[in-house]
């Protein structure tokens, strides 16, 4: 049994892709600080973690994974790093060295690209070099969700850390990389969606944004899902109709009624694709954001490697749609933790060194009582 602890736990992620791998695991703990993250956890897992602080804690783990806040390392971050969240992953390290015995044999840290950019990268390195100090030896590479059947341009930087007793070394090489699915598999396709207007560009900046490229219609893959969709840097937008084809309203009274001179045919398995004949005259709609609308919730989750079910639960809790994707972009990509953990069992022998551990404490517990003996003698 594989003991895990989550730290930034958020919805969960390392222990689903741990599940999904049938692996036999104990929680042996998940820290979050967002009410709705744990109650979106608790949800999925059928759990009752509690509320935490990271700064009041103290367990001990065979699996540590943590993935401490970004929005200082991001290019859209504009906090002091001496003082914002992002500092908090000194939190994790402060845990590793003083509060974990034995310290964990694998610690995994995610997060964004831009931790490695120059202005961000003596953070970096003074992660990698306390926990060279705290005995291990750190693995790091940043990874593309694509790679690994999402279609999500999410790059992220993972670092894995192997303890020093654990000789055996770490390849990202050796993950398994899978073709893309196609992305109409994570659209909802409710006929609903097609009458509704919540999910449609309606803000006038974000029609600005749409008219200038900032935000791209989404073809064969989405860009990284964000904390939020109503902003220019978001996911994208994708059309309204993922049926067979798709409608463009009607030049002469702006109607969506299906009709040879307003209809564009669906060319692949991934989305549909606009015919060049069709192009200027979309261009030309003042309701063109008709066509078009946001990700829901729902298809966030999707492309981040989340169930309907999982989804479902925690719909069902009453999480608000906001955090539903603020809980989506914060997450990280379930299936690229599938391919880490897989190589990770490959390369430690979990059971073999909890049997090492076993014999060391019995030792270390054995030689005070040899001198107290000797004391009495």
């Amino acid at each position: 049994m594989i003991k895990l602890l989550e730290l930034f736990g958020g919805i969960g992620a390392p222990r689903k892709a741990l599940e999904n791998l049938g692996i036999d695991i104990k929680s042996i703990d998940y820290v979050e600080v967002l009410p709705y993250a744990v109650k979106a956890y608790n949800a999925i897992f059928d759990n009752g973690q509690r509320v935490q602080d990271i700064t009041k804690w103290n367990r001990n783990v065979d699996i540590l994974v943590h993935g401490s806040p970004c929005q200082d390392w991001s290019i859209a971050g504009q906090n002091d790093l001496n003082t914002g969240r992002s500092i908090l992953y000194q939190k994790t390290l402060d845990i590793i060295e003083y509060d974990l015995t034995p310290r964990p044999k694998v610690i995994i840290w995610e997060n964004v690209k831009a931790l490695m950019f120059k202005n961000n990268k003596v953070h970096f390195e003074h992660y990698l070099s306390e926990l060279n100090r705290l005995g291990y030896n750190n693995y790091y590479q940043v990874l593309n969700a694509i790679d690994f059947g999402i279609p999500q341009n999410r790059e992220r930087v993972f670092v894995i850390s192997i303890r020093h007793d654990i000789i055996n070394e770490f390849d990202f090489k050796n993950l398994v990389r899978v073709p893309m699915r196609p992305f109409i598999d994570f659209i909802d396709q409710d006929p609903a969606l097609i009458e509704t207007n919540e999910f449609d560009i309606k803000q006038p900046s974000m029609q600005r944004a749409f008219d200038n490229g900032k935000v791209h219609l989404i073809l064969t893959y989405s860009a990284t899902i964000t904390t939020k969709q109503c902003r220019w840097n978001n996911a994208g937008v994708v059309f309204k109709d993922y049926t067979n084809f798709y409608t463009y309203p009607r030049a002469s009274d702006g109607k969506l009624i299906n009709g040879n001179y307003n209809r564009a045919w669906k060319l692949d398995n991934y989305c549909g694709t606009i015919a060049a004949n069709v192009v200027t005259q979309i261009a030309k709609l003042e309701n063109r954001h008709l066509l078009f609308r946001y990700l829901t919730p729902r298809e966030c989750w999707r492309l981040m490697g989340f169930t309907d079910n999982d989804y479902d639960r925690v719909l069902i809790e009453g999480v608000k749609k906001d955090n539903l994707y603020l809980l989506a972009g914060n997450s990280i990509v379930v299936p690229v933790l599938e391919a880490i953990f897989r190589e990770v069992f490959k390369v430690v022998d979990f059971e073999a060194v909890n049997k090492l551990e076993k014999r060391q404490v019995k030792y270390d517990l054995l030689e005070p009582l040899s001198l107290i003996e000797e004391e009495k003698l």
